[in-house]
């Protein structure tokens, strides 16, 4: 018992490091464990920036403005806060009072409000030609100069009309000045090479189309269905445009113009076809 005594009321024991490694293993038993949000991502974009009389600042897809006008054209697609105006760009005053500027934000968006994380001029285009090298590599010969700057598609529509099913979709690439080829996405390429090379001497680039019709068919139902039950602009999809586009890899596509990225719309395209839908934001990740 005296060793017991001793224990309990001797000097303290020494409190444990806290220096070594955290515990390994499984959690304890009713001990629950907090999840770790990811930070949210910086967001970035050119857009008309508009100051109001009352002090508010809103953040819209550019359409340019015109200050001869009495009143701005409206801009109540983001609200930000944090700009400094002083720092705005060759900012135009509008006979109202309103301050108008086309800048470039970042900044975190929380419940639809872009808080400025940095600002300055607009970040310049990237320069050429859209659609300006085809998907095909060139020929021995390098691609063929034609009269113009415009193909002609008249050997194209008549092989449409006998393989109806064949060409899903087709553009125009521009590699350079007066060299138009003519890019198809076909379902059956080696037929459509077969009977269109001739009237395209090396002006002809055939891709295998990764959809069918009948998937870009539905694609394109199915969003307009989705996009006409809501607001532009407005959650749940606060898109701004969308239509059917043809991009670098010369493959068919739907495109959906958003001002920013949601799960509402990710989720409603995700039973498509992977990469058929491509949800292009306005605001986008910022990446440094």
């Amino acid at each position: 018992m005296a060793g017991l005594a001793s224990a309990c009321h001797g000097s303290p024991a020494a409190a444990p490091s806290v220096t070594g490694p955290p515990p390994t293993g499984p959690t304890p038993a009713g001990v629950v464990e907090t999840p770790t949000e990811a930070p949210s991502p910086v967001l970035g974009a050119d857009g008309d920036v508009a100051v109001y009389p009352s002090g508010a600042v809103w953040f819209c897809v550019p359409i340019g403005y015109d200050v001869s006008g009495e009143a701005p054209p409206p801009c109540d697609e983001v609200r930000v806060v944090g700009v400094d105006v002083a720092r705005l760009p060759r900012p135009a005053r509008y006979r109202d009072g309103t301050l108008e500027s086309y800048a470039y934000l970042t900044g975190i968006l929380r419940d639809g409000t872009l808080h400025v994380t940095n600002q300055g001029a607009p970040v310049p285009e990237p320069s050429g030609l859209f659609l300006q090298t085809p998907p095909c590599g060139a020929p021995p010969d390098g691609w063929a100069k034609s009269p113009t700057n415009e193909a002609d598609w008249r050997a194209v529509g008549a092989y449409r009309r006998r393989f109806p099913s064949d060409v899903i979709d087709d553009a125009q690439f521009t590699p350079a000045r007066r060299t138009p080829v003519i890019t198809l996405a076909s379902i059956n390429p080696e037929r459509t090479s077969a009977h269109l090379t001739k009237a395209y001497p090396r002006k002809l680039c055939v891709v295998r189309s990764l959809y069918t019709r009948t998937q870009v068919f539905q694609a394109r139902k199915q969003l307009s269905s989705l996009l006409r039950s809501t607001t532009p602009y407005e959650l749940p999809y606060v898109y701004y445009g969308w239509g059917p586009t043809i991009t670098d890899d010369g493959q068919p596509h739907v495109e959906v113009d958003v001002l920013y990225d949601t799960p509402a719309l990710e989720h409603a395209i995700a039973p498509q076809p992977a990469g058929l839908v491509q949800v292009v934001p306005w605001l986008a990740p910022v990446t440094w």
